[in-house]
């Protein structure tokens, strides 16, 4: 939920058309775009499996200090409290139930992803060692906690947001306190190739959750779901969530996008380090008529575009959400599988056409099974995984261009893992974890946290 560093620019906005170009200024040409990678893990209690403190000798905020005296990291304070680390370009960050994220340092290649989450999750489990008592997962959602075991990050940003949102979704404290995800962010070279993108992003994404489907056990138990993770999120806010279909038709353009942004209600803003709530004035209002005698600043429009949670987002570059934590080997291939496709116009216009040929009730049928059946759901009368195959090819074509265009080595080797181990066995990652610790017998927690564990 993008670690806030500073309140930007200070330069007033007076009229909506100052920020028209907005998005324009941040293109990057085809063969020198770069990607970035954001992977969140829960630190939980090696004898029980649940959440930890924010504080205490092994709570999350100790964590931070341990990370920051072994590598080197800078630290950050919200007020008193240390809440994020930082390191050059690398940033790590707490969600707001302590989930520990890594904000990789932008880089050109899934080898060089793939050398990050191995550094990363290597300074984890260092931490561990030094920590006896914590325990690192990798999951979509904490298996054995409940919102009212996890406790809040001291963050004024997250006491805002957990009254906004709590008042506007059933499941948003879920969302904030006990869901995990993995993200990739995408470079565009202009505004019809952000678009196309995000486009691309809206129709692919509940295929590709499907595919890393890995949220079926909570609570101690296995549920009838394979991603209760993105049910979750689609009780959050729906002012602010979801597959935005507006964004799916080929004619969207920067404007249309903003317009949406300056539409949105507000969270807060900051003043001289105070969050100020905003009570749901959108940014539309605020240009307007100003709030409470602030008037609206270059800063609040970069902290406003960080509260929007669709499937994919533009700021300064393209994120895309909409998959459950994966285990550290898998996280490249999630890299990989979107840099195919939204890197190279012949694979997304390919992985689009598939999805068309379809008619809309069925695609939105597809997504009202998607968090009970996941890779088991059936686009009309086409299984997922029939589909998901023919996407994991077009990913796999999409990489092999981009090394002929671009001169570098193909990627496309990232993508072999999905065919063996969740596509050829038609077992999504939920799938294999269930098979792997669930005996009629019953459950042992032992075995789940040992299925779980980095």
């Amino acid at each position: 939920m993008s670690t806030f560093l500073a309140e930007g620019s200070h330069v007033e906005i007076k009229d909506r058309t100052q920020l028209k170009d907005y998005f324009s200024q941040f293109t990057r040409p085809a063969c020198k775009k770069i990607l970035g990678i954001e992977a969140e893990f829960f630190a939980v209690r090696k004898t029980d499996g649940r959440a930890l403190p924010f504080s205490g000798e092994t709570g999350i905020e100790s964590i931070l200090k341990c990370l920051s005296r072994l590598y080197g990291y800078a630290t950050i304070l919200d007020g008193d409290f240390v809440v994020a680390l930082k390191k050059d370009a690398t940033i790590i960050s707490l969600e707001p139930g302590g989930q520990v994220e890594l904000s990789a340092a932008p880089v050109k290649s899934i080898f060089e992803i793939e050398k990050q989450v191995v550094s990363f999750v290597a300074e984890l489990q260092q931490v561990a060692r030094e920590m006896p008592e914590l325990q690192w997962l990798s999951y979509g959602i904490q298996p054995f906690s409940t919102t009212q075991d996890v406790t809040w990050v001291p963050k004024k940003r997250y006491q805002i947001m957990a009254d906004y949102l709590g008042k506007r979704g059933e499941l948003a404290h879920w969302m904030m306190k006990l869901t995990a995800t993995n993200q990739v962010s995408f470079d565009y070279a202009d505004e019809g190739d952000a678009m196309d993108a995000l486009r691309t992003v809206f129709m692919l994404t509940p295929f590709v959750t499907a595919l890393f489907a890995n949220s079926n056990f909570w609570q101690g138990r296995f549920w009838d779901y394979q991603s209760k993770r993105f049910e979750i999120w689609e009780h959050t806010d729906a002012a602010r969530t979801g597959i935005l279909e507006d964004f799916i038709r080929p004619d969207a353009t920067f404007a249309d996008y903003l317009n949406y942004i300056l539409a949105m209600p507000m969270i807060f803003i900051v003043r001289e380090g105070r969050w100020i709530p905003m009570e749901g004035k959108s940014f539309d209002d605020f240009i307007k008529m100003g709030h409470a005698g602030y008037k609206p600043t270059q800063g609040d429009f970069e902290l406003h575009l960080s509260a929007a949670f669709p499937e994919a987002r533009i700021k300064q570059y393209l994120e895309v959400r909409g998959v459950d934590a994966q285990k550290p080997y898998l996280i490249p291939s999630v890299a990989a599988f979107w840099k195919g496709i939204l890197y190279n116009g012949s694979a997304r216009e390919n992985a689009r056409r598939l999805i068309e040929s379809f008619p809309a009730n069925q695609r939105n049928e597809f997504i009202r099974q998607l968090p009970q059946k996941g890779l088991h759901a059936h686009l009309g009368t086409v299984p997922a995984v029939t589909i998901l195959k023919d996407l994991v090819t077009i990913a796999g074509q999409g990489l092999k261009r981009q090394a002929m265009e671009c001169s570098v080595s193909d990627e496309s080797g990232f993508l072999e893992r999905l065919q063996e181990e969740i596509l050829q066995p038609n077992a999504s990652p939920a799938d294999q974890f269930h098979k792997a610790c669930f005996h009629e017998g019953g459950i042992s927690a032992q075995k789940v946290l040992d299925y779980l564990s980095i």
